[in-house]
């Protein structure tokens, strides 16, 4: 499989219309610089317990959630729990427990990627289901970084707010009202380290 280059990133930069760093921070920020797949060659995920929590209770409101909350504690949870990570290749353990619930539903609730965008955005990357939009993610460099382009294209004001460098109103779009302080500043520490270098 073909590494992510920086000159892919730059190429992409291009495309959108955007200075090449700014790009290179939310790669930074989301996918701690990365190239978006593990060492076994399977997508970087991240599981979100609270995610699956919405998205279980959307399609099946007649669920006894708080049965799941109890059989699935490290994967189903109604708030936002850092501490539930697992990180890299272990996320997939998560991923596996969480299928047993229900598929679709599990692999929604992942950030997947050089984007880290969660699953339940397939619809902004063009893409007709989540199975698709996995199934993209999982096949190379360049189909993440098509997917990334149609969702920075199609998604809020994500062009627009990093384009100006309004880093919060970005942070707010792209990863939610959780830390945005944080990974706002995170993303213009990342830009200004990479502004005249990339």
């Amino acid at each position: 499989m073909d590494k992510l280059t920086n000159e892919m990133i730059k190429d992409l930069a291009i495309r959108l219309g955007l200075e090449p760093a700014l790009l290179k921070a939310v790669q930074l920020v989301e996918a701690a610089g990365r190239d978006g797949f593990l060492a076994d060659g399977r997508p970087q995920i991240l599981f979100e317990g609270h995610i699956m929590y919405k998205e279980v209770h959307k399609k099946f409101p007649d669920r006894d959630l708080a049965y799941l909350c109890k059989r699935y504690s490290t994967i189903f949870f109604p708030k936002w729990d850092k501490s539930k990570y697992l990180g890299g290749v272990h996320e997939y353990k998560r991923l596996e427990l969480a299928k047993e619930i229900d598929e679709e539903c599990a692999l929604k609730s992942a950030s997947w990627g050089i984007g880290q965008i969660m699953g339940f955005n397939f619809s902004y990357c063009e893409c007709k289901d989540v199975f698709e939009f996995v199934h993209k993610m999982s096949e190379s460099p360049a189909s993440q970084l098509d997917l990334w382009f149609k969702f920075f294209k199609n998604y809020g004001n994500c062009l627009e707010y990093i384009r100006t460098k309004d880093w919060k109103a970005f942070t707010r779009v792209y990863n939610g009202l959780g830390q945005v302080d944080v990974y706002s500043q995170k993303l213009e520490n990342a830009y200004n380290n990479f502004k005249d270098k990339i």
